[in-house]
């Protein structure tokens, strides 16, 4: 079997990537840029798999034209058209008022949380179709389940809610095909992207950061089930409620 991570370097695809590890005949790895830690992860991985690394930074300097033009000749592509697991952990956060956005947030928050994670997934299916089986990983935001408002973060919040929509979207349309997607709605999570303060912070509202194993075991769940599609895990210790 065949999996992909996306945005496996670092946090919580870091932590997936360990565990897929285990599971999978080739492990996919991608990774925004070279580094010490993702050196660390693939003499992890091959240990127990075939792991092969993709390094791709994406930008839209270039425009979405040139960005899709350049993706579809690229390496990473050619695995994922062919993948059976595809888990996608890559998305930017922002924390910003709707009245100080400016376009390139507005595009880049819009474009990487909703419409690339719905390309890659378009790119996967019909090699899942054709084998009749796959499994679909993304990740939503908190309280992303709902349409909701979301006062200091309504461009992130609007995106991983459209995220949400899409994955229930893709369960229904081909569940026929033995193909199972589903997200997962962290909380505050603990990995090094997170500074003392935000974690001293967290602490005091009683709301400690959510461990990277446990994200992990949620993914590894949803991923194993064979009757789970659809769902939007959360996984915020009750934050969203």
């Amino acid at each position: 079997m065949k999996a992909l991570v996306i945005g496996g370097s670092g946090g919580i695809g870091h932590e997936i990537a360990k565990r897929l590890s285990h599971d999978v005949s080739l492990l996919g790895i991608h990774a925004g840029s070279d580094s010490q830690k993702l050196a660390e992860l693939i003499a992890y991985t091959e240990k127990n798999t075939k792991t092969a690394t993709f390094i791709q930074h994406f930008s839209l300097e270039e425009g979405t034209k040139i960005f899709f033009q350049s993706f579809k000749q690229s390496a990473l592509n050619v695995f994922l058209e062919d993948t059976d697991i595809l888990c996608i952990c890559f998305g930017p956060f922002l924390q910003k008022p709707v009245h100080l956005m400016t376009e390139k947030e507005w595009l880049d928050i819009s474009f990487f949380n909703y419409t690339f994670p719905g390309f890659l997934i378009s790119q996967a299916l019909p090699s899942m179709m054709r084998k009749e089986f796959g499994r679909i990983l993304v990740f939503g935001g908190t309280r992303t389940e709902y349409i909701r408002g979301f006062k200091t973060n309504a461009a992130y919040g609007g995106a991983k809610t459209a995220l949400c929509s899409l994955v229930q979207s893709v369960s229904s349309s081909y569940a026929s095909k033995n193909i199972r997607c589903n997200a997962i709605l962290p909380g505050f999570v603990d990995t090094e992207y997170i500074d003392e303060s935000q974690r001293k912070e967290r602490i005091r509202l009683g709301a400690p950061l959510i461990s990277l194993d446990k994200i992990a075991d949620a993914a590894v769940f949803l991923l194993k089930s064979e009757h789970i599609s659809g769902e939007l895990l959360r996984v915020d210790g009750g934050l969203s409620f």
